[in-house]
């Protein structure tokens, strides 16, 4: 066997695995695991690709407790 052939296969059995723990898992882990890939993808480098500009929406104003 080619080792590209072994690495698609590899890659074939975690994705089907992955499936099959989605389907037995109640709604609630589905969540819990869903929110945690979304959050390994953002915590590398993969954060870098989306602008600055989408994370200044979510960016929250600090108040200053002297003014007010």
């Amino acid at each position: 066997m080619s080792r590209k052939l072994i690495i698609r296969l590899s890659f074939a059995v975690i994705i089907a695995l992955v499936i099959v723990i989605f389907y037995l898992m109640s709604k609630t882990d589905r969540g819990e695991w869903v929110f945690a890939i979304i959050l390994t993808l953002f915590m590398g480098e993969a954060y870098l690709l989306i602008p600055k500009k989408w994370f200044a929406r979510f960016k929250r104003k600090e108040k200053n407790p002297l003014i007010d």
